[in-house]
């Protein structure tokens, strides 16, 4: 509700999460990391009072993400589409190894990695076979 951004809380009731990016250090140098995701839970009238569960927090020692289990967008994905938390879960893991897996074979330019993405719905089992994920 404040400058420089001053959303209405109409607004930010729609967004599901949040990504926070920051400038921080590793092995001595300078670059940008996503330091955590954040889920808004529920926007009272009152923006100061936004409940908020942050289920990705960047390690800055390790340069890795920790997933907390505890997600509020999780839990509203199993309502919606019926399917129970450990799949998700499992399809969340799946879905992990194959970005890192293509970013270690260095497909990372946006076409590319939509590409990807299109035969994985298409296809998940051709596309997890051509990258080795089982």
């Amino acid at each position: 509700e404040t400058q420089p951004i001053n959303l209405p809380a109409a607004l930010i009731e729609m967004i599901d999460a949040v990504c926070i990016i920051g400038q921080v250090k590793v092995e001595g140098e300078n670059v940008r990391r996503l330091r955590s995701i954040v889920e808004v839970v529920k926007v009272p009238e009152n923006l100061g009072d936004i409940v908020t569960n942050t289920p990705f927090v960047w390690d800055p020692q390790s340069d890795t993400f920790f997933f907390k289990t505890q997600s509020k967008m999780f839990e509203k994905l199993v309502r919606q589409y019926g399917v129970t938390m450990e799949s998700l879960i499992k399809e969340f893991k799946i879905r992990t190894q194959l970005l890192m897996e293509m970013y270690r074979r260095e497909i990372v330019d946006y076409k590319s990695v939509q590409s990807v993405i299109n035969a994985y719905y298409k296809t998940p089992g051709e596309v997890l076979k051509k990258f080795n994920i089982q």
